[in-house]
């Protein structure tokens, strides 16, 4: 993982509508996060190669992650919480200079759990997860509350210390319906703040292949306060690289305008917001229901 640094601050956190628009809403997916934890580790490498499908190669000289967010506001998926592993691998490198990552497995709530199986990754799938804080630790659970199967806390370092904004897109794989592989694009901004130590426990209820993969080492932990996330379409592997660095760059752009400071949208011809920061929300606040924007004149000859 390589972010570069970027000078501007997020917008509040107002975007998007708690019902996340309409259900048959396509991607692009912008959401806004909160309580990202995130923990960088090695693993055993036999896991590694186990974990992956055959035609991938693990990049052993990175660390995989862990992480674990909620997303209460955003366009076509929110709100949800959701936990996943993803492993670094060769041959598909982001703009920023990462290693493009397989979604191993992940759990996520809501109306955002069949839509990342259905359209993402079969490896991802509806699950329960929750977060909370004591006032000092982070904590997050994954499965049934009565048996969970990964436990999360972690300690921010006080007093926080000033970190500037990172930006960056990662490219991630996933397994398609009918088979092959998907991968698409999530674009991201936020400050990681470090935390004093993490304890990450997964438990005997989890999935043999989570078991296998406990961590050796950590290698970075942090906690982010607030992370905007733009999910790109998913695409077969095989799709020209052109066009998958072109996807890369339109996931930039919605990242770009929700840190602008002044209100910005995009709306499709049939009247969808694909993307709207909270400056632009204020603005024309009355005129989105549902995730449709409507707009009227006066004269009876126009309306849409």
């Amino acid at each position: 993982m390589q972010p570069k640094s970027v000078t501007s601050s997020p917008s509040p956190l107002v975007l998007g509508h708690k019902d996340g628009g309409p259900e048959s809403a396509e991607p692009p997916y912008h959401v806004r996060t909160v309580d990202f934890i995130c923990v960088f580790a090695t693993f055993d490498r036999e896991a590694v190669r186990r974990s992956l499908p055959a035609e991938l190669e693990p990049a052993y000289e990175e660390p995989g992650f862990l992480a674990l967010y909620t997303a209460p506001t955003g366009w076509g998926i929110a709100p949800y919480s959701a936990f996943f592993l993803a492993l670094p691998v060769v041959g598909f490198n982001s703009p920023d200079g990462s290693h493009g990552y397989f979604m191993v497995e992940g759990y996520y709530t809501g109306r955002a759990g069949p839509i990342m199986h259905d359209l993402y990754n079969l490896r991802l799938q509806p699950g329960e997860v929750r977060q909370w804080n004591d006032g000092r630790h982070w904590h997050g659970e994954v499965g049934d509350p009565a048996s969970p199967m990964i436990h999360v806390r972690a300690t921010p370092v006080l007093p926080r210390p000033a970190t500037p904004l990172t930006a960056g897109v990662h490219h991630y794989l996933g397994e398609r319906h009918g088979g092959g592989l998907n991968i698409y694009s999530v674009a991201y901004s936020t400050e990681f703040y470090p935390v004093e130590d993490v304890q990450l426990d997964i438990l005997p209820s989890a999935s043999p292949l989570l078991q296998s993969l406990q961590p050796e080492t950590v290698v970075f932990s942090s906690l982010c306060m607030q992370m905007p996330l733009t999910f790109g379409p998913p695409r077969p592997i095989g799709t020209p690289p052109a066009e998958v660095v072109l996807e890369s760059a339109r996931m930039s752009l919605l990242d770009l305008l929700s840190r602008l400071g002044r209100p910005a949208a995009l709306i499709s011809e049939s009247g969808r917001v694909i993307f709207i920061n909270g400056e632009g929300e204020t603005l024309l606040a009355g005129a989105i229901h549902s995730g449709q924007f409507e707009a009227w004149r006066t004269s009876p000859s126009y309306s849409h």
